[in-house]
């Protein structure tokens, strides 16, 4: 995932688009889009419908990391769900863990 600043607003923006991938705007489409953090709690995000097919998001991030899924006409949007990692947050495949009763 993305790495980012915890406690710093975050934007981004959701594009919706037809089947051909070009950019569409249908008044009548549903957009949902949810946060939750690594413990699976809820974070505020705020959508912005800009009425022209995007919709800008934006996100303040905890400790750990954030994860945003959307969804248009309840179907969920491709490279969903987003992960933003926060620069403090561990990476368990650079961690190690070493010393006494430890096998390799």
């Amino acid at each position: 995932g993305k790495v980012v600043e915890e406690g710093k607003p975050v934007a981004l923006v959701l594009t919706t688009k037809d089947k051909n991938g070009m950019k569409i705007y249908e008044p009548l489409t549903k957009v949902d889009v949810r946060a939750c953090d690594k413990d699976f709690k809820d974070v505020k995000i705020d959508v912005k419908d800009n009425l022209n097919g995007t919709y800008d998001l934006t996100v303040t991030p905890g400790p750990g990391f954030t994860k945003i899924y959307a969804k248009t006409s309840d179907e969920p949007v491709t490279q969903c769900p987003v992960e933003l990692r926060t620069e403090n947050a561990t990476d368990p495949g650079k961690s190690r863990a070493t010393g006494k009763g430890v096998e390799h």
